[in-house]
């Protein structure tokens, strides 16, 4: 997100990315921006969270990356089936 981003404007990205509703804005504005980094670098997320490290946290980034193009909806996975998949490239 762009610096002048207003935390508004980080919990509704957010809440559409997670398909959620949940009070993002009420968390300090480096915070949000932290979190917004997380999803700009999701492997940076995997990582932690599963303590994997080179070929073992690709092989879970692409296993992710395709279960979330073909079960989740939102602008994300749109993005993710049009450029990894090929799906939904008539979508708007």
């Amino acid at each position: 997100m762009a610096k002048g981003e207003s935390k508004e404007d980080y919990e509704r990205v957010f809440n559409e990315l997670l398909g959620t509703k949940i009070s993002w804005a009420k968390l300090p504005k480096e915070d949000l921006t932290q979190i917004a980094l997380l999803f700009n670098n999701p492997e940076i997320l995997l990582k932690k969270l599963s303590g994997e490290t080179g070929e073992n946290l690709s092989k879970n980034i692409g296993e992710l990356v395709l279960h979330a193009a073909t079960q989740w909806e939102g602008p994300v996975v749109k993005g993710i089936r049009k450029m990894v998949i090929g799906k939904g490239t008539q979508e708007g």
